[in-house]
């Protein structure tokens, strides 16, 4: 285990306001697969899209934790589209995906369409 102590792939999600503001709510998915499978990303998209519609809306801002090194795999980078692709079929607003390693934390993709918010 590094400095940072991720022993294990998770995904963390944490729900936002619609102004932005942290719910309080968050949770933790433990030993998530290294690649993602279709069925288990439209699951839970849509159980993160019932929890947002009982907040009236908002957000939710997701982290990818794994051990090693800081450098994205393409796993890592599947994770992170894949999520991304299927919220904005089912209009669920992510923020875009953070990795969490032994080494650092390092944004794992850009949403294009957010380019120029920032």
């Amino acid at each position: 285990m590094g400095p940072y102590g991720q022993d294990r792939r998770n995904l963390w999600f944490l729900m936002l306001h619609v102004d932005g503001s942290v719910t309080g709510l968050i949770s933790r998915i433990e030993d998530v697969p290294q690649r993602p499978s279709p069925t288990k990303i439209a699951t839970l998209i849509d159980a993160l899209g019932q929890a947002l519609t009982l907040i009236q809306g908002g957000s939710a801002a997701l982290l990818l934790t794994r051990p090693g090194d800081a450098e994205p795999t393409d796993a890592d980078l599947a994770w992170a589209r894949d999520l991304r692709l299927v919220a904005r079929a089912r209009n669920v607003f992510l923020h875009p995906t953070f990795l969490a390693t032994d080494e650092a934390v390092v944004l794992l993709e850009r949403d294009p369409g957010l380019a120029d918010a920032a």
